[in-house]
């Protein structure tokens, strides 16, 4: 039986509270070294050539052992431009994790 493939995401209560309601469908990151290497794989000149996949999305609100976690269905990632940014920006680009179905909560 292969390994569940598990991306683990801190998030704030607000957000936690409208994926668990079925409001949120999207969580987004910002396209930076550290989610880049997170949610994409690279080519051999570092440049983003696909996305991981994953099983699962842990939420988790808070770092305290009793935090609120929620366990929700991965669907995929998709890289958008936010056009409201100016072209030079660092947020231009970012991540946006596809969410599906709330599978498990603990602690809400």
């Amino acid at each position: 039986m292969a390994k569940t493939a598990i991306l683990h995401i801190p998030i704030k209560r607000e957000y936690f509270d409208a994926i668990r309601a079925g409001e949120k469908t999207e969580e987004y990151r910002a396209y930076s070294p550290f989610w880049i290497s997170r949610l994409g794989v690279t080519d051999d000149e570092g440049q983003l050539a696909d996305f991981r996949q994953y099983d699962i999305v842990r939420f988790r609100n808070g770092y305290e052992p009793d935090s609120p976690v929620m366990d929700v269905e991965f669907q995929g990632i998709i890289l958008e431009e936010f056009m409201n940014e100016p072209e030079d920006s660092e947020y231009r680009f970012g991540f946006a994790i596809q969410l599906g179905k709330v599978l498990r909560t603990e602690n809400v």
